[in-house]
C-alpha cells in the first residue's frame, strides 16, 4: 500500500482488521490527514492517529468505509509465540512500493527482546537497505 502526502509517498502496512495501518513517521510528517493508496487500487483519507518522530513510526486509521484489505499476521507475544534469543529471522521488505519485483529477502538472528516505554521490540542482525527505511517489512521466525 501507498501513502501519499502533498509532497512525499511512502509505503505502509496494515496491522489491525479494524484498519491501523504503520508508516513512517517522515513520510506522513506534519500531517493530520494522508491518501491511502490499498494494493486493490482503491484509495481513501485516513486520518493519522499518532506520530513519533523519534522512532521514525506514525500510525494511520482507516476510515470505516474502506473494504477489500487484509491485514498482516502478527504474533499476539513474545512469549506466544516461543521465540528466543538466537533464533533464525526473516527480513521481507518491500522498498521500491508495491511492485512484487521488488522484493527484498534477507536473514538475520534474533538478538535480543529491547523494551523501551512498556513495548517490547525485536532486535535482529539482519541487514538491510537504508533506502528500504521506509518500506514495508515483516519479521518473521524462520521455518
Amino acid at each position: 500500500m501507498r501513502v501519499i502526502t502533498a509532497d512525499k509517498m511512502g509505503s505502509g502496512v496494515i496491522v489491525t482488521k479494524e484498519g491501523y495501518v504503520l508508516t513512517s513517521q517522515h513520510v506522513v510528517d506534519n500531517n493530520t490527514t494522508v491518501t491511502v493508496q490499498l494494493n486493490n487500487g482503491a484509495s481513501y483519507q485516513a486520518n493519522v492517529a499518532a506520530a513519533d518522530e523519534d522512532r521514525d513510526l506514525a500510525v494511520i486509521k482507516l476510515p470505516e468505509s474502506a473494504s477489500g484489505y487484509t491485514f498482516a499476521a502478527m504474533g499476539s507475544s513474545i512469549e506466544s509465540d516461543n521465540l528466543q534469543t538466537s533464533s533464525p529471522v526473516l527480513i521481507i521488505g518491500y522498498p521500491a512500493g508495491n511492485d512484487i519485483k521488488n522484493l527484498t529477502l534477507t536473514t538475520g538472528i534474533l538478538c535480543a527482546f529491547p523494551k523501551m516505554q512498556s513495548v517490547s521490540y525485536l532486535q535482529s542482525d539482519a541487514k538491510y537497505l537504508p533506502a528500504a527505511a521506509a518500506a514495508r517489512w515483516s519479521i518473521a521466525p524462520a521455518m
